[in-house]
């Protein structure tokens, strides 16, 4: 994750929490802070992440 965080302006399709807390200490390490989209499940269907 690091090495995303240090290459990417962008950082698409963060759908789980592990991944979320993955981004957030790659942020805190790099100290850079790309653009994040989560991806949100609002309808809790089973067969989506998010």
């Amino acid at each position: 994750m690091l090495d995303a965080i240090e290459l990417f302006d962008v950082i698409e399709t963060i759908d789980r929490p592990k991944i979320a807390a993955a981004v957030a200490g790659a942020i805190l390490k790099t100290g850079r802070r790309p653009r994040l989209y989560v991806q949100v499940n609002t309808g809790a269907e089973p067969q989506k992440a998010g």
